[in-house]
């Protein structure tokens, strides 16, 4: 039995949708794969277990049997927190057990790392002690960087010595694949000793939110159409302009949401004869009937924020890097990424499988 520990060095590096992808590909060559969250942040409950929501996705999306428990052995809990503040913890006792139970069903278990590479030393449990305490082949993910990538490998290499097996760099512009495959792989990573995994590419879909998490996230009330909130926006505009431009501009822009001021009805009505997915309406201000009605007859939510536009569009960059897979549709480009662009024939290599 092989374990495969994915980690990063930064928060919201895309560990989940990696780790559901490199499960799905190694599942689809012949292996019994499990998954695993070692130590998670305890967002959710199921049943009368807490546990953690990016570990309950992967669950379900691989469609695995395995308890919750043992999906996710250890929840990071401020109370938690709080007793290793005052008396000092140690959780390896759990991982350990989890981690056996896990061992007796299946060929490679995929581990994900919670958080950054600082995560866990208040329990005993930092990164590089649960990767020697299961065994593990380590895989470290960073998102694309112009200049720091190889700095992060170096990090995780100095934190995982020789355990670091692979990189995966991941939301790399197209343009700059081949020039970040040919100085990574050519003489860097082969000084290292680690293998260049895959380089994945920055993909609309995979970044898309749904307009019911907008909703959440500004703070919003959906004025029509609330069915429509699993519904994904991949792109954003801003409608700051007059009509007539404004309708070129939403053209070029498919499955958006456009962001305007409340009485600004006929950049709204532009909107909605273009591919639009839903409208944010700033200020507080309730819109016309005639754009209520078109919006409810096209089948577009209308959301109804507090804040200015400059405030809401903030407020919307600022959560665009942090997007969680939460839909199957993204499931599914995950996982045909993933086959098409890692190695998995240099991946069964260093899990020895």
């Amino acid at each position: 039995m092989a374990t495969l520990f994915v980690n990063s060095v930064e928060s919201y590096a895309g560990k989940t949708a990696i780790c559901i992808g490199l499960a799905a590909m190694l599942a689809k060559a012949g292996l019994s794969v499990g998954y695993m969250k070692p130590i998670g942040s305890g967002t959710v409950t199921v049943g009368n277990v807490l546990a953690d929501d990016d570990a309950i996705f992967a669950k379900r999306m691989l469609d695995l049997d395995d308890p919750t428990e043992d999906i996710c052995p250890i929840v990071l809990t401020q109370e938690m927190r709080e007793k290793a503040l005052q008396e000092g913890l140690d959780k390896s006792e759990a991982l350990v057990a989890a981690h056996q139970r896990a061992s007796k069903k299946h060929d490679v278990l995929v581990m994900e790392g919670i958080g950054n590479l600082a995560t866990g030393y208040i329990i005993g449990l930092p990164p590089a002690r649960i990767a020697k305490l299961t065994d593990a082949v380590v895989i470290t993910v960073t998102r694309y960087k112009r200049e720091l990538s190889a700095e992060d490998i170096l990090f995780a290499k100095d934190i995982f010595c020789e355990r670091l097996g692979g990189v995966i760099i991941n939301h790399c512009p197209e343009s700059e694949r081949t020039l970040k495959r040919n100085r990574l792989a050519g003489h860097f990573l082969p000084r290292e000793g680690v293998r260049l995994l895959g380089i994945l590419p920055v993909d609309p879909l995979l970044n898309a939110i749904t307009v019911g998490e907008l909703t959440s996230l500004l703070g919003g009330r959906v004025l029509c159409r609330p069915e429509k909130e699993g519904e994904l926006v991949e792109t954003f505009s801003i409608g700051a302009m007059t009509a007539d431009s404004a309708l070129r501009y939403f053209l070029r822009s498919p499955n958006k949401a456009v962001i305007t001021g409340g009485d600004r009805s006929e950049i709204q009505l532009a909107a909605l004869q273009t591919s639009t997915k839903a409208i944010i309406l700033t200020g507080n201000l309730y819109p016309a009937a005639i754009v209520l009605a078109r919006a409810d007859e096209l089948g577009v939510p209308v959301i109804l924020v507090p804040w200015d536009t400059r405030t809401t569009v903030e407020k919307v960059e600022q959560a665009l890097g942090r997007i969680r897979l939460s839909t199957p549709r993204q499931v599914e480009r995950v996982k045909d990424l993933i086959e098409q662009e890692v190695n998995l024939a240099a991946l069964r290599g260093i899990l020895k499988v």
